[in-house]
């Protein structure tokens, strides 16, 4: 019960940290600041292989760079819709997966992931994309409906890449966990793994349209 409510007290602060963060730049330097270097620092300590080692700035610094200096002060109502749709991918894949998964997604990789969760998590997230696009705020990203779909489904795809990517590093590690500095969630690449590898594609997507 005590894990729980640590863990639970931790996302919560992990979730106002990232909003705070798209409205304000006081927050948003700092916190991303944080993100890369300990992000960098897990990422050397997972790689096992010395020639993989230059991904670590293409996969951390790339994305928060990105974030920091285009994405979030031009649209944040693009970046806080990304945010919360990739949560909820993550959210859904889980419970739905603990509940009804049966078959594995990726058993050599990630023993935990079904597809059952994940087809259950891209309905949901589909859903909340397709309500999102009825808010006022999220209507001044410019986005159609068919734009905010396009959206959930490429952070259903390249969320989910990016969290298999960091789950075959920690296999080749041997460790369970990126690092333990969040109590409850473990490193920083394991809450911000899809979020990194979701963001340039959707950026480059929203970009386009």
């Amino acid at each position: 019960m005590r894990n729980v409510l640590i863990r639970t007290a931790s996302g919560i602060v992990y979730i106002a940290l990232m909003v705070a963060a798209v409205f304000t730049l006081w927050v948003a330097v700092p916190l991303l600041l944080f993100l890369a270097i300990v992000g960098l620092y897990e990422f050397y300590k997972l790689c096992q292989n010395p020639k993989l080692r230059w991904l670590g700035p293409i996969w951390i610094l790339l994305p928060l760079c990105l974030l920091l200096l285009i994405w979030i002060p031009k649209s944040p109502a693009q970046v806080l819709g990304f945010f919360i749709l990739i949560w909820m991918a993550d959210t859904a894949a889980y419970v739905f997966g603990s509940l009804f998964g049966k078959h594995k997604l990726a058993p050599s990789i990630s023993p935990g992931k079904t597809w059952e969760g994940f087809l259950c998590s891209c309905v949901i997230t589909v859903g909340l994309a397709i309500g999102l696009s009825y808010i006022p705020f999220f209507q001044s990203a410019g986005l159609e409906l068919w734009q905010w779909i396009v959206i959930a489904l490429l952070t259903e795809v390249f969320g989910l890449m990016g969290d298999l990517i960091e789950s075959l590093f920690k296999r080749k590690a041997g460790v369970k966990d990126s690092g333990n500095i969040i109590p409850g969630h473990g490193g920083v690449l394991d809450r911000v793994d899809s979020i990194l590898f979701a963001t340039l594609p959707v950026w480059l997507f929203c970009l386009m349209c």
